[in-house]
């Protein structure tokens, strides 16, 4: 992620990052406090050393493959709330991606 800021923040003609913002999918099994200080730590050296680092949690999203039901996903370990089914799909919140870059 970190090769993908600096990318870009190049392509733009930019000297510094200064800040990152990343989507963060609360089914993506992503600890925060794990994210942070190893994108810190692979930042160092690069354009993005320093940049501040700001989370935003997606919430998880999960379709029922029986009865078409759409719904708030907590965990990948539940059964459809419409049918009782446990053939669920995750339809969202299970991804890392950045969102956005602040660049000088």
């Amino acid at each position: 992620m970190v090769d993908l800021a600096v990318a870009a923040a190049r392509k733009d003609g930019a000297g510094k990052i200064e800040s990152i913002e990343l989507e963060v999918g609360l089914l993506a099994g992503v600890m925060a406090e794990a994210l942070i200080l190893g994108f810190e730590t692979a930042c160092r050296g690069t354009l993005a050393e320093g940049a501040r680092v700001e989370l935003f949690p997606v919430p998880g999203r999960g379709c029922c493959r029986s009865c078409g039901g759409v719904f708030p996903l907590e965990s990948f370990l539940v059964k459809c709330p419409r049918c009782a089914s446990p053939g669920l799909e995750v339809s969202g919140g299970d991804t890392l991606r950045i969102k956005a870059i602040e660049v000088s």
